[in-house]
């Protein structure tokens, strides 16, 4: 085995393992031990459900640089600022999209037929809760300034480097049993 390949198994290996434990993150609801700040409009929603289809989670891809750097990246522009946490400044065009939002969700209502008032379901439990999270946000003006807690679900922490140091030394183990096999075969 040549120096080359064992650089780029050890890599391969890295990568695959720091994934999942990344993406046990989310089961975790944590950032390994240190949970995730509950949201205070939409308790029960979390990051894995924000803006459907894939959500923040399924967006996140590993690769290896040239320069033999595993890189973690994600297409979603939320996804920084669910990682570090900030600060966002609402902005017209975002009070456009929460009041979008807001008769989306309101009108997926069910009404009664009789009475033509709101069925007291848990479909429109769910739905006026969302309604609500939505209006409260569409009603904040422009300039004010929305907190986004940390949510780290990617970064450096102790088990990273234990992850690390386990796929090395597994690393070298398989290399000197290759050695050893090279040896007898040379012999």
């Amino acid at each position: 085995m040549q120096a080359k390949d064992f650089f780029t198994n050890l890599l391969k290996d890295i990568k695959t393992d720091l994934a999942d434990e990344f993406d046990k993150n989310f089961e975790r609801k944590a950032f390994f031990d240190t949970p995730w700040a509950q949201r205070k409009l939409r308790p029960s929603d979390n990051l894995l459900n924000v803006h459907g289809g894939q959500g923040l989670r399924g967006s996140i891809k590993a690769s290896i640089a040239g320069d033999g750097k595993i890189l973690f990246t994600s297409s979603l522009p939320y996804a920084s600022i669910h990682n570090e946490g900030g600060i966002l400044v609402i902005t017209a065009k975002m009070k456009k999209y929460f009041w979008a939002m807001y008769y989306q969700s309101s009108n997926a209502l069910i009404y009664s037929t009789k009475t033509k008032a709101v069925r007291n379901n848990k479909r429109n439990a769910a739905l006026s809760s969302d309604a609500a999270y939505w209006k409260a946000l569409a009603l904040k003006k422009v300039g004010d300034k929305l907190t986004i807690p940390k949510r780290q679900y990617i970064g450096n922490h102790p088990n990273v480097k234990t992850i690390v140091k386990q796929d090395i030394d597994n690393a070298v183990v398989r290399l000197g049993k290759q050695i050893g096999i090279d040896m007898k075969k040379n012999k």
